[in-house]
């Protein structure tokens, strides 16, 4: 569905936004360096967005590449990063990444080591996931 803009007493189209506050987004920074971040907020001319450092930006919608699902979403947890999945043991979490030196695709994360904020994070995305089934 679209809308229509005026500009100069002429009507433009304007698409819909293809994402909705509380999605994860690809997007790129106010200097214009690839991130992802969270829609906080869908206004007229621009995006609030957050990212996983805790910066807030204003964005313009175009700066917004494609949603994101919440299994391409990349957490950083001390010197590793990757994607979030569900462990088979309730006790931890996986974190999918590349180790070619170890041939290992995942880390197994207990849920006690990590910080509140990171766990917020995790658990939301393991939710997002099961949700998306």
């Amino acid at each position: 569905m679209t809308n229509f803009k005026e500009h100069d007493g002429m009507l433009f189209k304007q698409p819909k936004p293809t994402f909705k506050v509380g999605d994860w987004v690809d997007c790129k920074d106010p200097v214009g360096v690839p991130t992802q971040c969270k829609v906080l907020e869908i206004l007229e001319h621009n995006v609030i967005v957050e990212c996983k450092t805790g910066h807030r930006w204003s964005l313009p919608h175009n700066n917004i590449t494609r949603k994101l699902s919440p299994s391409e979403i990349i957490v950083n947890i001390g010197c590793m990063s990757g994607t979030i999945a569900e462990s088979c043991d309730h006790n931890y979490f996986l974190m999918m990444h590349s180790r070619p030196i170890t041939n290992c695709n995942y880390s197994m994360i207990k849920w006690t080591a990590i910080d509140t904020e990171t766990r917020e994070i995790v658990e939301s995305l393991l939710k997002a996931q099961e949700e998306e089934k």
